[in-house]
């Protein structure tokens, strides 16, 4: 307990173990919230009531009637520090950050089936692979009939999907991207639900 910052009023009116009004109250809860606060920012149920109980033990007389006597005190506490924390620039700056960042990610995550989703490129490939990538893709599709190894252009048009999407969102007009992969036009045997199956 902070009794050492007590003002003299709130000092007096324990000595004579009066009730506390309202202005007392306020100072008293802003001292212990405050003593908390520098240890904690967030402090703990235990740690909040240990804190009330240390104060009811400390001043009989400020116990309360109905429950354990510190209840009602500990969730005074607890809205001290709410206050505090909303009063905090590194507090509301934190969580300003934290909601911006739900929010992106909310973004990110509905825009995922919406027409500017781009996913990553593979770890394993670059512009050199994606080009050696689409030679295959000409050289396969050029075969005629049931020479074409249909299972081959699948993965290497699955490996490519992220280069077609990214040529999507940079404006690359649609009937230049299926003239670079003649597979597009087709129907490929991919599994169900694929999102690569007739779709750029």
């Amino acid at each position: 307990m902070p009794i050492n910052k007590m003002s003299h009023l709130l000092k007096t009116t324990f000595d004579n173990k009066h009730r506390v009004d309202w202005q007392r109250k306020s100072e008293l809860l802003h001292l212990m919230g405050d003593s908390l606060y520098r240890i904690n920012r967030y402090p703990t149920l235990i740690q909040r009531t240990e804190m009330a109980k240390k104060l009811v033990n400390l001043y009989p007389h400020l116990k309360e009637e109905i429950g354990t006597g510190y209840d009602a005190w500990q969730h005074a506490i607890n809205n001290q520090l709410k206050k505090l924390r909303r009063e905090d620039p590194e507090v509301t700056s934190a969580g300003k950050q934290a909601v911006a960042a739900g929010k992106e990610k909310s973004r990110n995550k509905k825009s995922r089936k919406g027409i500017n989703w781009e996913p990553p490129m593979p770890d394993t490939e670059d512009e050199t692979t994606q080009a050696k990538h689409r030679k295959t893709i000409e050289k396969e599709m050029s075969r005629s009939g049931s020479t074409k190894n249909m299972s081959k252009v699948k993965n290497l048009m699955d490996l490519t999907y992220a280069a077609r999407r990214q040529q999507i969102n940079h404006q690359t007009p649609l009937k230049d991207i299926l003239e670079q992969y003649s597979a597009q036009q087709l129907w490929l045997p991919c599994s169900k639900g694929s999102p690569h199956a007739t779709h750029v």
